[in-house]
């Protein structure tokens, strides 16, 4: 059985699907697909079975077979406040984090963390605002951490 064919896209049109760019070349020429082979599309958070019905030199355009939600995205948003670890280990915690389904990773200082940011390394604000872009964690419910201890 031959191996499924597989591609991610930021978006597609499921009314009028197309593939083009390096893809397109991809699928034409490297991999010499034909009108009427079966592939896979991966658009956000949506797998589309699609079958191919034209190949042109920059776009391949599809048909819609069947779609369902991705099963290998996750369900919830998952944010990461991580507070500043010593040395270099940042950007393993960061990377590790990304592997596992973070959404959103944000650096925090607390009372305890050893390292710290050297004053002057961050680009200033152009509004003179001291407030962090990044909103205090928050529940669901809306009750903040801060009642819970955490911060």
């Amino acid at each position: 059985m031959p191996h499924a064919k597989i591609f991610f896209l930021p978006a597609l049109d499921p009314v009028q699907p197309v593939i083009t760019g390096e893809d397109a070349h991809h699928i034409g020429f490297s991999l010499r697909m034909r009108p009427g082979e079966q592939l896979t599309v991966c658009a956000g958070g949506v797998d589309y079975d699609c079958r191919i019905r034209e190949i042109t030199g920059d776009c391949v355009y599809l048909e819609v077979q069947g779609q369902a939600p991705c099963a290998a995205e996750p369900t919830v948003a998952l944010t990461l406040y991580q507070a500043l670890p010593k040395t270099d280990k940042l950007e393993q915690i960061v990377q590790k984090a990304v592997e596992l389904g973070a959404a959103r990773i944000v650096p925090v200082l607390t009372r305890r963390c050893i390292s710290r940011p050297i004053r002057g390394s961050f680009p200033k604000s152009s509004s003179g605002s001291r407030r962090s872009p990044t909103p205090p964690p928050s529940r669901q419910d809306g009750a903040s951490f801060r009642r819970w201890g955490a911060c």
